[in-house]
């Protein structure tokens, strides 16, 4: 890990150009992670309140983005749950994002995003998640950004009495459209690939829209749902706000 860190790194410090840009770009609405980082001494805030159908459940979902240099950012983030009965923290997660190249019109702008999930319940395990982002724009109102990569759990378990290490692919696509200068639509499926999971491939659906109320402001909306999966209709709305510092 200390030898991959330390080429990212370099590769980083080489390739990249600033990151900074005229308007904001947030990882919000959607699942999928922004390919640009904030900008140096840039913190920037996404947070949204999340409402699930099935038992009436409420989260407010925050991250937190903090560039250290034009091409590197630390961010974390914590969802907390607001249903009765279960008020509190359900998780958090600490991680920092790496942008590598900035894209033209044959090459999408490439980033590398690792982080550790720490859950609240100790019952449930800690997992480092590590995700390459792509983002290619096909005109300059339609673009897409693609994450893969793995969830991997702390924890080993046992099978066959032989320890091993629990791992599952996750994938995000999302394809945003801007309808105006200040709206904007995207449509995006995500999920994970386990091949001891049935489906072995599940995807879930989110659409939604965004507003630009200024260079340093964003507001949003969107609707999701399993396609494939449990996962019930969700609604959010949420915001996004930067702050050069």
């Amino acid at each position: 890990m200390k030898k991959i860190f330390t080429t990212l790194l370099l590769i980083v410090a080489f390739t990249s150009n600033a990151q900074f840009q005229e308007n904001i770009d947030s990882g919000r609405p959607g699942n999928s992670f922004s390919v640009f980082t904030v900008g140096k001494n840039v913190f920037q805030i996404e947070s949204g309140l999340d409402f699930y159908n099935e038992g009436n459940q409420f989260f407010s979902n925050s991250f937190f983005r903090f560039g250290i240099t034009e091409s590197i950012e630390l961010n974390s983030g914590l969802l907390y749950n607001f249903t009765s009965g279960s008020e509190g923290v359900s998780s958090y997660y600490a991680g920092a994002k790496f942008h590598f190249f900035e894209g033209d019109n044959m090459l999408p702008s490439t980033a590398f995003q690792i982080g550790v999930g720490i859950p609240k319940d100790a019952n449930d395990e800690s997992f480092v998640n590590a995700l390459f982002i792509m983002n290619f724009p096909f005109s300059e109102r339609l673009s897409t950004t693609f994450n893969f990569g793995a969830n991997m759990d702390f924890k080993s378990s046992m099978v066959n009495n032989i320890s091993q290490l629990f791992y599952e692919g996750v994938y995000a696509l999302n394809f945003s459209y801007a309808l105006t200068n200040k709206w904007t639509t995207f449509v995006e499926t995500y999920g994970t690939i386990d091949k001891f999971s049935n489906p072995k491939i599940k995807m879930n659906l989110n659409a939604g829209f965004s507003y630009l109320l200024n260079n340093n402001f964003l507001l949003d909306t969107l609707v999701s749902h399993g396609i494939n999966t449990d996962n019930k209709l969700m609604v959010s709305v949420g915001f996004s706000y930067r702050l050069p510092l």
